[in-house]
C-alpha cells in the first residue's frame, strides 16, 4: 500500500495480504480485488481460486446472506450459508451453488451444504470466507 499523490517517496509499502489483477484495457485500467491470499484455495497443478472466483458461483443466487467455504482433506468440503430473513435459497439454487463449486474447485465429490443460523468473525472481528486446510 502506497500513497498515489508522490510517487517518489511512498508514505508506507507492505504487503496487506490481497490478490489484485489488473485489467489493462485501451483507455482505462480496472483492478479487479480477488481476496485474501490466505481465503483463497489450491487446486490441482497449484491453480489458485479465489474468493472472487468463489463469488461468481454466487452472483445470480438469491436466498444467502454470508457464506463460508472450508475445505477438509479427508471429508467431502463443506460450505455452510446463513440464509436471508425472507427465505433461504431454493434446493435448485443449491444444486446450482453445489455443482458450480464443485466444477471451480475441481473437486472429485460434491460439497456437503450445510445451513446455519450465524457465522462467527475471527477474534479480529472480520469474516473469513474461506478456510483452506492446512498445508
Amino acid at each position: 500500500m502506497t500513497t498515489l499523490t508522490n510517487p517518489l517517496m511512498p508514505l508506507v509499502r507492505y504487503s496487506i495480504g490481497d490478490l489484485v489483477q489488473r485489467l489493462e484495457k485501451p483507455y482505462s485500467t480496472r483492478f479487479i480485488v480477488h481476496g485474501r491470499v490466505a481465503d483463497s484455495f489450491r487446486v490441482s497443478h497449484g491453480k489458485r481460486v479465489t474468493t472472487w472466483e468463489i463469488d461468481q458461483v454466487f452472483k445470480d443466487v438469491e436466498g444467502i446472506a454470508h457464506y463460508q467455504l472450508i475445505e477438509r482433506r479427508d471429508s467431502p468440503w463443506l460450505m455452510r450459508f446463513v440464509p436471508e430473513k425472507n427465505g433461504g435459497p431454493s434446493p435448485q439454487r443449491l444444486e446450482k451453488i453445489q455443482s458450480g463449486l464443485t466444477d471451480l474447485l475441481e473437486l472429485k465429490q460434491p460439497l456437503t451444504i450445510q445451513s446455519t443460523d450465524i457465522i462467527a468473525p475471527e477474534s479480529s472481528g472480520k469474516f473469513r470466507l474461506g478456510y483452506p486446510s492446512a498445508k
